[in-house]
């Protein structure tokens, strides 16, 4: 009887444990999911604290065998191999070609091993949450997720409608909550598309993956919407509409038949009207577009010795007659010509590091007035890293989840598989004209693919319980 009460506590206690450290590992992730957008300055504890305590319960669970079967096939595998392989390269790379190792090795555990890391976490965390809470299926999983990274945006339009209130006017492209526009931009873009990608499965393919109400499901969607609008980011607002086109592309391919043609006439009709709304908001509140064709020409050949390269000091930039110059424009221009001009110079690239774009003109021009550390084009910061054998591997990475997903897909209808190759097209257009190559803007893509193979993998709940490797 003594034994048998001992192996009870035993069990008692493992069991306690097991229900701990995945509810710390599950709280860490939902609160990931909402703080990622926010500097660290505004939080009352640092995001990687999460980072690392969510590793730590993952590690744990993981060698303690605690989650439920995955049932990889060679097309999910396929990112976690090269993944493992860019990553071994990106360091190997860098201690050849970096002139300053230490900060190389910095630089890649901060951006690259960190990342590589969400995405275990990401690949991982359902196994373990499933196998410990029996009633969390993959729809109510990925529905808190969701709710939670909702919670930054929701707070942003809740404060500018408080400073209408307050002043009487709009600030269209303030934020308060977190540090830029980009910022809030990629929240929205990143969480819209999963919504927007799940109110058209359930007109056209009658497949409903999120717990929320289609009203419910509407009105978030439709809040994403205004706060683009809001935020009146450029790339951001032509990131969701790409993001928008590229859902009724994947839709289209999955279901073109004559049942559902007269629906998708009605729901592509309306889909162009809020596109044209946002787009139109963004055109009418940002100057910036009216100017462009004749900024970016002028901006190409731009010198380093201008407002663009020395921390915007000096006076303004002008065109051969005497035209102001919007910045914002041209120095993108100039970013993009001089970026690619120091690539193919330095076609190993510098090794892991932000300031690669730094480093590289300064290396190429020898002026000390120089202070753009990036070239804001995060496929070009990523180049002038690693050398176009990284960029190829980076390349091969996002393909290989596209791939991934629309298999899941188009075979079995996996919901999970299409939010996998929505955001892998998302990251790599938005990651092309914005610098997102790096910090909580890689970890979040890293997290939240990694999360959707994992989704895509895991056995069902009537699975026996086993290994998670």
């Amino acid at each position: 009887m003594m034994g048998f009460n001992m192996i009870a506590v035993q069990s008692l206690a493992k069991l306690s444990a097991k229900k701990v450290t995945t509810s710390l590992l599950l709280f860490c992730f939902c609160v990931l999911c909402f703080v990622w957008p926010i500097e660290n300055s505004n939080l009352p504890a640092n995001r990687n604290l999460f980072i690392y305590v969510g590793l730590a319960m993952t590690l744990f669970l993981y060698f303690k065998k605690q989650g439920m079967p995955l049932e990889h096939n060679v097309k999910t595998r396929m990112p976690i191999y090269i993944l493992a392989g860019l990553l071994i390269f990106t360091l190997l790379n860098g201690l050849l070609v970096a002139p300053d190792l230490k900060q190389m090795f910095r630089s890649w555990q901060g951006q690259y091993l960190r990342a590589a890391l969400m995405f275990f976490i990401g690949l991982l965390i359902y196994s373990f949450t499933a196998s410990c809470f029996r009633g969390l299926s993959k729809t109510r999983f990925l529905s808190l997720v969701v709710l939670c990274s909702l919670g930054v945006i929701f707070i942003h339009v809740i404060q500018t409608a408080f400073m209408y209130l307050r002043n009487g006017y709009i600030d269209w492209g303030i934020t308060w909550i977190v540090r830029t526009r980009t910022e809030m931009s990629f929240q929205i873009n990143f969480i819209c598309g999963i919504l927007f990608a799940e109110l058209l499965s359930r007109l056209f393919l009658h497949r409903k993956f999120l717990i929320f109400k289609t009203s419910l499901l509407l009105f978030f969607i439709a809040v994403c919407f205004v706060a683009t609008a809001l935020v009146n980011t450029r790339w951001g607002t032509i990131g969701l509409i790409g993001s928008t086109i590229s859902i009724c592309i994947f839709i289209a391919a999955k279901m073109l038949n004559r049942s559902n043609r007269k629906k998708m006439l009605l729901t592509g009709a309306a889909v162009a009207l809020m596109v044209a709304a946002v787009g139109y908001a963004s055109w009418t509140q940002d100057p910036r577009w009216q100017s462009l064709h004749q900024d970016a020409v002028s901006g190409w050949n731009l010198s380093v010795d201008n407002r663009c390269y020395n921390g915007f000091k000096g006076p303004a930039l002008q065109d051969s007659t005497g035209r102001v110059l919007d910045e914002s424009n041209a120095c993108r221009s100039t970013f993009v010509h001089q970026g690619w001009k120091l690539v193919f110079e330095n076609p190993f690239g510098t090794g892991p590091r932000k300031d690669a774009f730094l480093v590289l003109l300064q290396k190429a021009y020898h002026d000390p007035s120089i202070e753009q550390e990036n070239s804001h084009y995060g496929v070009i910061d990523f180049a002038l890293q690693n050398g176009f054998l990284g960029l190829a591997g980076w390349l091969c990475f996002v393909i290989s989840l596209i791939v991934a997903g629309w298999d899941a897909f188009s075979k079995k209808l996996v919901m999970p598989g299409l939010f996998l190759s929505l955001m892998a097209v998302s990251f790599l257009f938005r990651s092309s004209v914005d610098n997102m190559l790096r910090d909580h803007f890689l970890e979040q893509f890293m997290a939240f693919t990694g999360l959707m193979i994992g989704l895509i993998v895991t056995k069902d709940k009537n699975s026996v319980p086993g290994s998670a490797s």
